[in-house]
């Protein structure tokens, strides 16, 4: 018995048809799928990570040409296109907080400039309004 045969006995009844009749001959699939994808890689300068999601969206398009008719495969093209813009929306709030933080840091520096240019004095009214102003919050609670 050969090996496909022996495999195709231990998952009979998980599949319902025979992936050839839905997709075409493997070989044949796999090399349009590789075709497709060195296409998609070459001169890509871009996340890897949305590489990836392509590359399985070209897979999906290549088995479509066997059975432009099969449901799943377009169900897999969206779920596929969906996750590449989940990295992208990761990646924009990964580029937001950096900013933000980057932002607080900024601010935080001019206000420890502003306060080292304040004189005593200054500073000491300061520490005066603060303190009364906290009192006055404080009594009308």
């Amino acid at each position: 018995m050969s090996k496909t045969k022996a495999f195709d006995a231990q998952i009979a009844g998980i599949v319902n048809k025979t992936r050839e009749d839905i997709y075409g001959p493997p070989a044949a699939h796999f090399k349009a799928s590789a075709a497709v994808k060195a296409i998609l890689r070459e001169g890509f300068t871009g996340d890897p990570a949305l590489l990836h999601a392509m590359e399985m969206i070209a897979d999906k398009l290549v088995r479509l040409r066997k059975t432009p008719d099969h449901f799943d495969s377009w169900l897999d093209i969206a779920g596929y296109a969906r996750t590449g813009v989940m990295v992208i929306d990761a990646k924009d709030e990964k580029r937001r907080k950096a900013q933000s933080a980057s932002t607080s840091l900024q601010d935080r520096y001019a206000k420890t400039q502003q306060d080292a240019s304040m004189s005593i004095h200054d500073l000491y009214e300061k520490a005066v309004d603060d303190t009364q102003m906290s009192g006055k919050d404080q009594g009308n609670a």
